[in-house]
């Protein structure tokens, strides 16, 4: 499996069609500790038109978290359209359209992010940008500090208002 260290937190959306991941700069050694597939909790969300499932839960409901527990979060897109990810509170609508959380909940939190046998070592994470049928592991562990009520959303035009959003929850 490739290791890659994270270069640039700029979003690069060429014409939407590639998976686009940011993060920053990182070198770290919770990722080589941690990327142990027994370690970690493995939780499962699909994305589709205007919702988030994790399994066994309706769409869009609540999503916990335990501060302390490392999880193996598996994202895939199972719709039809361009769905980005992304976990945060207070949406920015300064432009009439919610357009990226103001507080993002893995803002200070090392993340592994693994696709197509590569991994993203990143001290924080943005989103993540998936066409149909794409996913994504996202291996993370929230601090205390993270406690509190959250979001994940979809901020591609118009989705976030019409629904598709969940609330957070971090224990």
């Amino acid at each position: 499996m490739k290791k890659l260290n994270s270069q640039n937190n700029k979003i690069f959306r060429p014409s939407y069609l590639l998976l686009i991941l940011l993060f920053a700069i990182s070198s770290s050694s919770w990722a080589q500790e941690s990327d142990k597939p027994g370690d970690a909790t493995p939780l499962n969300l699909i994305v589709t038109e205007m919702s988030f499932q994790l399994d066994g839960q309706e769409k869009n409901a609540p999503i916990t978290f335990q501060s302390g527990t490392t999880y193996d979060l598996h994202i895939k897109n199972e719709g039809k359209i361009l769905h980005e990810v992304q976990f945060g509170r207070d949406p920015d609508m300064s432009s009439g359209l919610a357009h990226d959380y103001k507080v993002l909940l893995f803002a200070n939190t090392e993340v592994v992010t693994v696709i197509n046998d590569t991994e993203i070592v990143s001290p924080g994470m943005t989103e993540v940008v998936l066409k149909p049928g794409q996913e994504v592991h996202v291996l993370f562990t929230l601090e205390e500090a993270n406690k509190g009520e959250w979001e994940v959303a979809c901020f591609q035009p118009g989705h976030y208002e019409a629904g598709m959003h969940a609330p957070v929850i971090v224990n």
